[in-house]
């Protein structure tokens, strides 16, 4: 429950702080919206018994309301329209923004490799526009508490029975909200297929890997591997939907049922005498508002509680990069020049939830200005150690000491500065050629001169 409220003040803060004037007229405009039906329903039923009893002034005044009512309607739904989208789109570049800053500068790189990260963090970046909408779930549950508040009193107006209605929109309810669960859980099962299946379409058509694509005859296998894939993963999301198809209808015979049943009960007492024929109208209309009212309650309220689901999985990343932060502030600066070198002295390191260590008692030195090759096997760790270098993981056991001084008590974006690194997959920055050079040394990112020499020097 707590991890519940802090989700949803983290993701109403995001609108409010993008778009604070926007935020609080979207609410105040569903608010409106949500009166406009009770309104048109009580303004119907005006109309109807003025007509009867011939009273041309009440009938003129009951289509004013009517008219005001109509035009209010219109005018609001498009300004609620146009605000909706405003702050899910300022919400959603804001979430953006955090997301960027918490995965990137994060100092470890645990998040992008490890199987169990790697899955919320995918279903988080498929998901994250969700984020964005927190404000318009909410309007969309306030709507409905006022609307079935309002429609409430008109009906215990009418016969205290009919209040019962709205109790059938718990089953509503009840049942839409087991389809989001179906629908999430198969989301969360199929996870690592669809990271399979979308591995498998860029590998045969991104550029990157094109020319062994060729060269090996791989278009086939990889359409037959992609096609195993997709079968797996529509298999599950074909059953979830079909259950949820079945709830659905279990939800339209209820909501039938009940609808059925209101307008009989009135149209007995209209018979009876004790009911007019401007009730039944009204009757008429609350019934058809109270079928909009619980199809918005099951639409908004599932709607409300997948963003939740997703904000849960922010929060995590949140207090993931909490705690990768801790301790890694500055406790000694970096030196300006490096006079002995970098010694490995006893280092030890297993991956997290790995069974056997990648390096084991590793001990050498590296001299300053000198040119150290690491040769081996794959898998021999020489990859590893580059990451404990660059202070990607943390060693399980031992150090690395820079001029006879722990690189973890040096503040990790100090230290990096003064490193550089050409890795094996190599990252491509879609930049001007200046830039993608000049992101070796952001400082000098516009330093023609700085970037012109780097080019000469490197051939």
């Amino acid at each position: 429950m707590r991890a519940t409220v802090a989700g949803f003040k983290v993701l109403m803060a995001f609108s409010f702080r993008a778009a604070p004037g926007r935020a609080t007229l979207f609410l105040l405009s569903g608010a409106i919206m949500s009166l406009i039906y009770p309104i048109l329903a009580y303004g119907s039923k005006l109309l109807v018994n003025e007509a009867v009893s011939r009273d041309l002034a009440g009938a003129l005044g009951a289509v004013v309301l009517l008219s005001f009512t109509s035009g209010l309607g219109l005018l609001n739904a498009l300004y609620y329209i146009d605000l909706l989208f405003s702050v899910a789109e300022k919400a959603g570049a804001a979430v953006d923004r955090r997301l960027i800053l918490l995965m990137a500068e994060t100092p470890g790189i645990e998040h992008h490799e490890l199987p169990e990260y790697r899955d919320r963090l995918d279903l988080l970046r498929e998901e994250r526009s969700l984020l964005g909408w927190m404000t318009n779930a909410t309007a969309g549950l306030l709507r409905v508490v006022i609307q079935f508040v309002a429609t409430g009193l008109l009906l215990a107006r009418l016969h205290p029975t009919l209040l019962l209605l709205p109790l059938f929109g718990v089953i509503s309810f009840l049942a839409g909200r087991r389809a989001q669960q179906l629908q999430r859980q198969v989301e969360e099962v199929t996870a690592e297929r669809e990271r399979l299946r979308r591995h498998l379409f860029e590998t045969a058509t991104d550029a990157s890997a094109g020319k062994e694509v060729r060269v090996f005859g791989l278009t086939r296998e990889l359409i037959g591997r992609h096609h195993a894939a997709s079968d797996a993963i529509m298999q599950l999301r074909n059953r979830a939907d079909w259950q949820s198809a079945a709830l659905q209808s279990v939800d339209a015979l209820v909501s039938a049922t009940a609808y059925i049943a209101m307008i009989g009960l009135v149209l007995l007492l209209a018979v009876r005498g004790r009911a007019t024929p401007g009730d039944v109208v009204l009757a008429v209309g609350l019934a058809a508002g109270m079928n909009a009212i619980i199809a918005t309650a099951v639409g908004y309220g599932t709607h409300f509680l997948k963003v939740l689901r997703v904000a849960e999985r922010y929060l995590w990343l949140e207090e993931y990069a909490l705690r990768a932060n801790d301790g890694v502030s500055a406790v000694v600066p970096v030196p300006e020049r490096m006079t002995n070198g970098i010694t490995v002295r006893n280092l030890h390191f297993r991956y997290p939830g790995a069974g056997t260590s990648v390096l084991s008692g590793v001990s050498l030195t590296l001299p300053a200005g000198s040119v150290v090759a690491l040769v081996g096997e794959n898998g021999a760790g020489k990859t590893t150690l580059v990451k404990l270098l660059c202070r990607f993981y943390q060693p399980t056991e031992g150090e690395i000491l820079l001029d006879g001084q722990n690189v973890s008590r040096f503040a990790v974006a100090a230290w990096r500065s003064r490193i550089s690194a050409a890795f094996q997959d190599f990252a491509r920055f879609e930049l001007v050629v200046r830039e993608t050079v000049g992101v070796g040394d952001l400082p000098q990112l516009e330093d023609r001169d700085a970037v012109g020499a780097a080019l000469q020097r490197a051939g």
